[in-house]
């Protein structure tokens, strides 16, 4: 009986601790807000028009084009252009297929 509850005392912590360690592992991946991944949304998601005129890629206009062209503009839930957040939120749902 002893070495059963202690089994599963021993379970419990172990997924408790994994658990814990998932999150803050999915914390620390947040999508960068860089360049390269500008460049990547603008391959996936072109803002500008046929003759080549649009916002300067990365730029906060730019980013409000892509809230609009993927119907998120004025969404509540949308966290602010200029944090890390906004670019994991847009990739989560351009290239991870999650919803909006």
């Amino acid at each position: 009986m002893f070495v059963n509850k202690t089994l599963t005392i021993v379970v419990l912590l172990s997924l408790s601790l994994t658990s814990c360690v998932n999150k803050k592992q999915e914390k620390q991946k947040l999508q960068e807000c860089n360049k390269t991944w500008f460049y990547k949304v603008e391959s996936r998601l072109p803002t500008g028009d046929e003759h080549g005129h649009g916002p300067d890629v990365g730029s906060d206009e730019w980013k409000n084009v892509v809230e609009h062209r993927i119907g998120i503009k004025g969404n509540n839930i949308v966290p602010k252009i200029n944090s890390k957040e906004w670019c994991e939120y847009i990739d989560r749902i351009l290239f991870r297929n999650e919803n909006k």
